[in-house]
């Protein structure tokens, strides 16, 4: 529900958005029990009282789409605090329910394992790949499309790109964990830059230290 109440409420493909966290927080609803009553009102008193005023303080942690709205004045406009845990879990689920309607039923298991970015631009290398081996993009109403690029040596691994409300993007690998014997030489160049930039990325897109997230990308990839 936090989460919905990012969206851009004029967008087509946020339609009807709004009226669903309406109707969760109980505005609007008749013929609610009085627990159900107290439930939604709970959950409506919660998140007036996790807003608070935007601040650009926080625009570093703030995911790339959600916000502030460029329509409305940066003073009118409040902002949520979501844990960052909950964002990718919910992520996750989506890709799992999506391997399994497109991959014939499949159930992402160990040793695979799901990882999960929300770049702020999306590296060249993945365009590519995207471009060459992805099917779809695959429309689950109007509120989110999907693509998936399937990998040629590996019908197991595979690169989602996920558009939630024409708002943000996330992309979503699903792959085994690098083997012990797996050397830098091993690892594509390709492969070491994409998890280099995803790291940048989640270090706040520091200046001047390209080395430090390609040593990290190379050691990470290497690690079983």
């Amino acid at each position: 529900m936090s989460f919905a109440c990012c969206i851009d409420p004029t967008k087509l493909a946020a339609q009807g958005l709004y009226e669903r966290v309406r109707r969760a927080m109980g505005i609007g609803v008749e013929g609610l029990s009085e627990d159900e009553k107290r439930h939604r009102g709970a959950q409506r008193r919660k998140l007036l009282n996790d807003a608070r005023p935007y601040s650009a303080d926080t625009q570093p942690h703030i995911i790339p789409g959600l916000g502030p709205h460029p329509e409305a004045l940066a003073g009118s406009q409040m902002q949520i605090t979501i844990p960052a845990e909950s964002i990718y879990a919910v992520v996750k689920k989506i890709v799992r329910g999506c391997e399994y309607w497109l991959a014939d039923g499949r159930i992402v298991e160990s040793p695979y394992e799901i990882e999960v970015f929300f770049p702020t631009e999306t590296p060249e290398v993945v365009r590519r790949l995207m471009a060459a081996f992805a099917l779809g993009p695959v429309y689950l109403g109007p509120g989110l499309r999907i693509r998936r690029g399937g990998a040629q040596d590996d019908p197991l691994s595979a690169l989602y790109e996920l558009v939630m409300w024409d708002t943000l993007t996330a992309y979503a690998s699903i792959l085994p964990p690098p083997t012990g014997h797996s050397t830098e030489l091993a690892i594509s160049r390709e492969e070491i830059a994409v998890h280099a930039y995803y790291h940048w990325e989640r270090r706040g897109r520091p200046f001047g230290s390209p080395e430090v997230d390609w040593y990290w990308a190379a050691e990470d990839l290497k690690r079983v």
